[in-house]
């Protein structure tokens, strides 16, 4: 897999992770925006993996979300929530 194919599938579980977290706690995608100074259209292509995001940023996001950084960047933790959620 070529690098730019890596930051592609990265930006996805990453985002796929933040939506995971953000909905299990309730809250809006403008509701998070705020709390990490953004704005709604800008995490929703967080979410949707199609921009690309500063190491700050991620460390903004983990933090209103209560999670590690790395629990946003792990391939499992979406799977694994929404497996939880299905039984």
């Amino acid at each position: 897999m070529t690098s730019d194919r890596k930051a592609v599938a990265l930006r996805r579980v990453f985002g796929k992770n933040v939506r995971v977290e953000r909905v299990r706690r309730d809250l809006s995608q403008e509701a998070l925006a705020h709390l990490v100074a953004t704005t709604q259209s800008h995490l929703s292509e967080i979410e949707r993996g199609v921009a690309a995001v500063q190491l700050d940023m991620i460390a903004r996001i983990a933090d209103a979300l209560s999670v590690e950084p790395m629990t946003l960047l792990d391939l499992h933790t979406g799977n694994a929530l929404r497996n939880t959620a299905e039984k």
